[in-house]
């Protein structure tokens, strides 16, 4: 019989506790919080911005831009098909007419247009060759309207001298070459060129803000993230003293008004902790949204606060200041963008000169009596256009165009010396927040030797409650002091590697 319930035991018991153990493996492991340094979290938002992806679409659509005024340097060739169906063909004449025939003596031999004085002369033609005269007599026969009375006449029927087809094809393969434009085609795409520049310097600045903005929110969180194990820290310092104190007064050693005093510490400790967590997890949030991941994954970062690095010259940090930053290279772009404006209004007075060549089909053939087929012909010809007078339209583009560059030159400049004195108080500002950091550690060392002391002088009855209490509550001032010392020294030195263009390179 015992054997029986050993052998039970092994059946079902030992796989029980292989699944437990394998589930508690799969719940530790899926709440291991996700290790992130400031590179990773760099790389994330590069990877998974949306408004860097917008940039990069704008930069990509201003590079086809370019490529599409490039092609104007080259002849175009465009094919052109019309059909067209008629209902009526074309008439020459209202009705059926009579035309008569002219006597070849009435014609002038030296001009070769007729002569009334030979026409109406009855001594130069014999009389059934012209006019019908009146025997006898120099007059001739007039119709009721007037006119002369021929002796023949050439009948032309109406329906003879009609043309035309209810179906009408015309097809025309055309090239056309500029030759001359007055600088307008270089232009236009020099044009282009600045303004992929421009698109290229905007997606390098939308970069540095992203850049700038994980970086940010990266040391918060790392600030968050150390003031809430300083929270755990203090509020283990303070139960620990709290259950030392509820000993002591067991005993009779400490009056009440002591332990209440540290449980209200340890109270106050407890809503700090508490708001330590909640900021550290929504700043978590924050710089999960900024990197691409999902606001509720577990991260922790990893970076130091230490900072070994030491500032340049402020001379150095000003020429770089202007030589790399997006902003001024987008100013100076609209600058020159500025200048090809004037230069394509200053076109506009200068003839235009172009070359064309056409083949054409058309049906009816106009080449064989407008019969039902295709004719075919070529043609080559120059075309120029030569802008007179529009009543100043032109000068006053010209003019409005140069008052545009001022503005950007205008424009540049004030970027410039806005960015020299950011440089200027960034460069300031480091050097304070290094003199704070400076202090704040030795505060702490200061602020961690006195708290021990007092530790050592409460255990003896040396100090009451109250200072025991005052002495970490400076600790803890200075601990807090300390970490938001380092932390606004590496916000300053990513505002300074902003300020001068480095942060995309960095």
């Amino acid at each position: 019989m015992h054997s029986t319930k050993v052998i039970i035991c092994k059946k079902y018991f030992l796989p029980a506790i292989f699944t437990f153990c394998l589930y508690f493996w799969a719940i530790s492991t899926h709440a291991q919080p996700r290790e992130l340094s400031l590179e990773d979290c760099r790389e994330l938002a590069i990877e998974n911005n949306q408004q860097l992806e917008i940039a990069s679409q704008h930069r990509l659509a201003a590079t086809s831009l370019r490529k599409a005024s490039y092609t104007k340097f080259f002849p175009g060739f465009d094919f052109t098909g019309s059909y067209l169906r008629t209902n009526k063909k074309f008439n020459f004449l209202e009705e059926d007419m009579l035309l008569p025939v002219i006597p070849v003596s009435a014609i002038d031999p030296q001009t070769g247009q007729v002569d009334p004085n030979r026409l109406f002369n009855p001594d130069l033609h014999p009389d059934n060759a012209g006019i019908i005269f009146i025997p006898g007599t120099s007059d001739y026969y007039t119709d009721p309207d007037g006119n002369p009375v021929f002796y023949r006449y050439t009948w032309l029927p109406k329906d003879q001298l009609s043309f035309g087809q209810k179906n009408n094809y015309l097809l025309n393969l055309g090239m056309t070459q500029p030759i001359y434009a007055g600088g307008k085609i270089r232009t236009q795409y020099r044009i282009t060129q600045q303004i992929e520049a421009m698109a290229k310097h905007g997606e390098e600045l939308e970069l540095s803000e992203v850049l700038y903005e994980t970086e940010q929110l990266y040391w918060q969180v790392y600030s968050l993230q150390e003031k809430h194990i300083l929270a755990e820290k203090y509020h283990s310092l303070l139960k620990e003293m709290v259950e030392d104190l509820s000993n002591l007064y067991d005993e009779g050693i400490i009056s009440q008004n002591d332990l209440l005093k540290a449980r209200v510490k340890l109270n106050e400790a407890n809503l700090s902790l508490t708001q330590a967590r909640n900021g550290l997890e929504l700043s978590k949030m924050a710089l999960c949204r900024m990197i691409g991941l999902s606001i509720n994954s577990e991260i922790k970062v990893t970076d130091t606060l230490w900072i070994n690095d030491e500032l340049g010259p402020l001379d150095e940090l000003l020429h770089q200041a202007l030589d790399k930053r997006p902003e001024l290279q987008i100013a100076s772009t609209n600058v020159k963008l500025g200048e090809s404006v004037v230069d394509l209004a200053k076109s506009r007075f200068l003839p235009d000169v172009a070359l064309s060549a056409n083949y054409f089909m058309a049906n009816p053939d106009p080449y064989h009596g407008f019969s039902n087929q295709f004719g075919r012909d070529w043609n080559v010809g120059i075309v120029m256009r030569i802008p007179i007078f529009h009543w100043n339209e032109r000068r006053h583009i010209l003019n409005a165009s140069r008052h545009e560059k001022k503005v950007q030159e205008l424009k540049l400049e004030d970027y410039k010396e806005l960015i020299q004195l950011e440089v200027n108080k960034i460069y300031y500002e480091i050097y304070e927040a290094r003199e704070k950091v400076n202090i704040t550690e030795l505060s702490l060392e200061q602020a961690s030797e006195n708290l021990k002391l007092a530790e050592d002088n409460f255990e003896v009855g040396k100090i009451t409650t109250t200072e025991l209490l005052e002495a970490q509550t400076l600790w803890r001032e200075a601990y807090v002091n300390n970490i938001e010392a380092k932390s606004n020294l590496k916000v300053q030195r990513t505002n300074m590697q902003k300020a001068i263009g480095e942060l995309i390179n960095d």
